[in-house]
């Protein structure tokens, strides 16, 4: 997958770039003590001059025909380089 590196993004960032972009996909969510189901998540990583990413996650309770059945997660965050 070919990706272009934004003229204004931090050289600090070059090793996250190709994560710049939303992330759609789907998958099933198995656990011990749950119940199973299948879920459909969001993902979108941004970069708005500083020396970090911010990110948004959002997860979603979908049906066998992938059709929304209700929200799940979210969550939001900042990814950054740690020096060294």
């Amino acid at each position: 997958m070919a990706f272009t590196i934004p003229d204004d993004l931090p050289k600090d960032l070059y090793p996250l770039a190709w994560l710049i972009g939303t992330w759609i996909g789907t998958g099933i969510c198995e656990y011990p003590d749950v119940e199973r189901f299948d879920f459909s998540q969001e993902v979108t990583f941004a970069q708005g001059g500083e020396n970090f990413l911010t990110y948004i996650s959002r997860t979603n309770v979908i049906d066998a025909n992938k059709d929304f059945v209700r929200p799940f997660s979210s969550e939001t965050g900042f990814w950054k380089i740690k020096d060294g």
